[in-house]
């Protein structure tokens, strides 16, 4: 334990600031003690891991895996906390926009990217999402084709008919086929 102690003490002193320097990128300065917090519950973890587990091979990278995973957890809390409110105005798409921007440079995946899409539709408006949506292709994913379809509506009514059957082609569910095709119906 004292061994656990001595290189805990050590990886503070050194690594910390750098540690808090890193998330606060992802976060904005203006928010320094959200990447704090994240740093410190890191920190408190591998206090309450390595004193069972032992010191891992690699204990800077340890540390900075965990605290990515918190910043990830933290920037989805962010999101979901916006998303439970009410009203739907473009402050609120903004700032969802932002989250998925900061998301997408810690961890990007191609799910994340869709909802980014999406939040820009809603913050900036069907055009610059088409621009976005187009550059994505997944092909294989009805919510790809279903977010085209919406934002072919009423610029191009056709493209967007071709994009909900193919979202109604790849859905798996029976309610998110008839969702679907009633959306395929409102366009005729």
């Amino acid at each position: 334990m004292a061994k656990e102690h001595e290189a805990l003490k050590h990886l503070f002193q050194q690594e910390f600031s750098k540690m808090v320097a890193v998330i606060s990128k992802r976060f904005g300065l203006q928010h320094i003690e959200i990447a704090e917090d994240i740093v410190s519950e890191t920190f408190l973890l591998a206090t309450e891991t390595w004193g069972i587990k032992g010191i891992p091979k690699n204990p800077t990278a340890w540390l900075y895996a965990v605290a990515k995973q918190k910043t990830l957890y933290h920037l989805e809390a962010r999101i979901a906390s916006w998303h439970c409110m009410k009203e739907d105005t473009k402050e609120k798409w903004e700032a969802i926009l932002q989250l998925y921007n900061q998301l997408l440079l810690v961890n990007y995946s191609p799910s994340v990217a869709l909802n980014r899409t999406f939040a820009l539709y809603k913050a900036n408006g069907q055009q610059a999402a088409l621009i976005e949506a187009e550059k994505l292709k997944l092909e294989n994913n009805h919510f790809y084709f279903l977010l085209l379809g919406e934002l072919y509506k009423n610029i191009d009514n056709k493209k967007a008919k071709f994009n909900f059957q193919m979202a109604y082609s790849l859905a798996k569910t029976q309610t998110e086929k008839q969702g679907i095709q009633e959306k395929i119906d409102g366009l005729n």
